[in-house]
C-alpha cells in the first residue's frame, strides 16, 4: 500500500456514483490519506478511528461475526467455506438495518450526519 494506490482506491470509489459523498471509517495507517487533505477526491469523507481502538471498527466487528460463523468446522474446499461467509454476509448485503447496528455508534452517527443532508436515526 501507498497513498498513491490509496489516492487511485479513492478516486475509483468517488468516480462510482457522482452524487454520493462517500464516507470511510478507516485507521491512521500511515497510507491513508487524511479527511480534508489537498489529494483527497472531492465527495470523499474520512472519519478517522482513534489509535488502537480496532472495537470501533465496524468492519472488525463485521469480520467477528463471520469467525463465529465459520470457526471450529472443516471445510472440504475453499469454496465451502466462501458459501458459508457468504451465507453469513448475505443478510448485510440485504437489510440495512443490520448495517446500522453495526455502525449505529452515536460518534459515528454524529460524523456521518455532518456530510449529509438529513440526519441518520436508528
Amino acid at each position: 500500500m501507498s497513498l498513491e494506490w490509496d489516492r487511485a482506491y479513492l478516486e475509483d470509489l468517488a468516480s462510482s456514483d457522482a452524487q454520493a459523498i462517500h464516507v470511510l471509517v478507516r485507521d491512521q495507517a500511515g497510507f491513508h490519506l487524511r479527511d480534508g487533505g489537498p489529494r483527497l477526491p472531492e465527495r470523499i469523507r474520512i472519519v478517522d478511528l482513534p489509535p488502537y481502538s480496532p472495537e470501533l471498527n465496524p468492519c472488525e466487528q463485521l469480520w467477528d461475526i463471520v469467525k463465529d460463523e465459520t470457526c471450529n468446522q472443516v471445510f472440504a474446499t475453499v469454496a465451502a467455506l466462501r458459501n458459508r461467509m457468504r451465507t453469513t454476509l448475505q443478510l448485510y448485503w440485504e437489510d440495512t438495518q443490520c448495517v446500522l447496528h453495526l455502525i449505529g455508534r452515536q460518534w459515528l452517527l454524529v460524523q456521518l450526519n455532518a456530510t449529509r443532508k438529513s440526519p441518520l436515526s436508528v
